[in-house]
């Protein structure tokens, strides 16, 4: 896997990822470490296959912002598509099985450490 893709992964997980909603339940929205457990995988996912306008949902506005400046594009579904666009297939299989360990919550903030 590529430095810059583990980089960005990592900051997603510690700036980014707080809730969204999928088509089946609200990811992230689960008391505890289990909601902080299904966000990765999903986020991974759609960077992965560029789906912006899911990834984004996933990310604080902020993050949004950050991601938009550093990257030079129009908005944050584009930032995901312009990043997806230069992953490897490795980086793709690598985003997509994204995992989150020793996980910490106390009230509303939680951290953990991106597995491998």
């Amino acid at each position: 896997m590529g430095r810059a893709v583990k980089a960005v992964a990592i900051s997603l997980m510690g700036m980014a990822m707080l809730t969204g909603c999928s088509d089946t339940h609200d990811v992230g929205h689960r008391p505890g470490a289990e909601g902080v457990k299904e966000v990765p995988p999903v986020i991974g996912s759609a960077m992965a296959i560029g789906d912006g306008p899911r990834a984004c949902s996933l990310m604080s506005a902020n993050f949004q912002n950050h991601l938009v400046a550093k990257l030079r594009a129009k908005n944050c579904p584009d930032s995901i598509a312009l990043a997806a666009s230069t992953l490897s297939t490795s980086d793709k299989n690598w985003l997509s099985a994204m995992t989150v360990e020793d996980i910490k919550v106390t009230g509303s903030n939680a951290t953990g450490r991106i597995a491998g």
